[in-house]
């Protein structure tokens, strides 16, 4: 699949707003500096392969780390969003959250029922963010 580079760099701007809206900070809180997002989410070949493993027996948070690795390092963006949707499914609620996100506002995937679906999950399991986001959309 070839993608210009105007729809990547939007899809980094999504992924940086999202992450920083999400987790309410981009910079390291031991050192206040701040961390290049692929160095943050880097996974050596063997650290995958046990992620890949530990996500086969539904393990929500290995799914969601190899959304990052795929999103953040690889620069895949649809293995990304197949691991997400995997720890969303397997109950991850910053997976859920972030799901229902990228379902409204990424042009690529948009499908505000599905953004919605995934909110409302996100929101029934304390997802703070995630009632913010539905208020936006008046639920």
């Amino acid at each position: 699949m070839c993608i210009g580079f105007g729809k990547i760099r939007l899809y980094f701007i999504v992924l940086t707003a999202m992450t920083a809206f999400l987790w309410g900070c981009s910079m390291n809180k031991t050192t206040d500096n701040p961390v290049a997002t692929a160095s943050a989410f880097y996974l050596s070949h063997d650290e995958e392969i046990d992620l890949i493993e530990k996500a086969s027996k539904n393990d929500n948070e290995a799914s969601f780390k190899l959304y990052q690795f795929s999103s953040f390092v690889k620069l895949n963006k649809l293995e990304a969003m197949r691991w997400l949707k995997k720890s969303a499914q397997d109950g991850n609620i910053l997976g859920q959250c972030v799901l229902g996100v990228i379902y409204l506002d990424d042009p690529e995937f948009k499908n505000i029922e599905e953004g919605k679906h995934w909110l409302r999950i996100a929101a029934a399991n304390g997802c703070e963010k995630a009632k913010e986001k539905l208020i936006d959309f008046k639920e």
